[in-house]
């Protein structure tokens, strides 16, 4: 990376924000904010899904610790 060079990168409203205290990225120029993290991901189980068949298996993805 060049130090001075502009870059374009995209992150959710907790990271842009300043989230979990790291600040960088709300020095930003030329910010653009897109839709709300919880309104993108509604509509896109709503459109995924807009038939009405919700499907879940097991996927074995956790191991039980005793």
């Amino acid at each position: 990376m060049d130090d001075a060079a502009s870059y374009t990168i995209v992150v959710n409203d907790f990271m842009a924000t300043g989230g979990d205290g790291y600040t960088v990225l709300t020095k930003g120029t030329n910010r653009e904010a897109g839709p709300v993290d919880l309104d993108a991901t509604i509509a896109y189980i709503k459109a995924k899904f807009a038939s009405g068949s919700i499907t879940a298996k097991i996927e074995g993805r956790f191991t039980k610790v005793n």
